[in-house]
């Protein structure tokens, strides 16, 4: 059962997408792998973010303010972006992890299968998935491993 701040995302475990059956046997849509390009780039570019007013700094209650402000937008992508990987069945995680591995370079395009093998398979899932959202490279994996994918004209 979703807890009632995750109830409130836009991910739960009803949404249907329309699967993809493909050269590669995947299953995840080609949506949900957009998904979580988009998701991951939002959840790591507020870590990520450099701040350009440093003046806060001279002041306690402006620091306080700015932190409460980022630490909020940082929790919603957070819990919007755990909730959408938590919604993917097994498989659909484990093919995000295999698309993860050949964006970085691990396996070429036509090496799935063997990256799919590789991923989590009985582990512990949110350990997985706090491994995936501590990748602040995830969404540029993500995207070269979807793109390298299409050129091999496995999707």
């Amino acid at each position: 059962m979703l807890s009632q701040t995750e109830e409130d995302l836009p991910y739960s475990a009803t949404t249907e997408q329309p699967m993809l059956m493909d050269r590669c046997g995947m299953i995840l849509s080609k949506h949900k792998i957009e998904q979580a390009i988009v998701l991951s780039q939002a959840f790591s570019g507020h870590l990520a973010r450099p701040e350009t007013d440093l003046g806060f700094l001279l002041w306690p209650e402006k620091l306080s303010r700015q932190l409460d402000h980022v630490m909020e937008e940082v929790s919603v992508q957070c819990r919007t972006f755990r909730s959408f990987l938590r919604c993917l069945t097994d498989i659909e995680f484990r093919e995000l992890q295999a698309l993860m591995f050949i964006g970085r370079g691990d396996y070429r395009a036509e090496e799935f299968e063997k990256a799919f093998d590789e991923t989590w398979a009985d582990g512990d899932r949110e350990l997985e998935i706090l491994y995936m959202m501590g990748k602040t490279t995830a969404p540029d994996h993500f995207a070269e491993g979807f793109e390298k994918l299409n050129r091999a004209r496995m999707i």
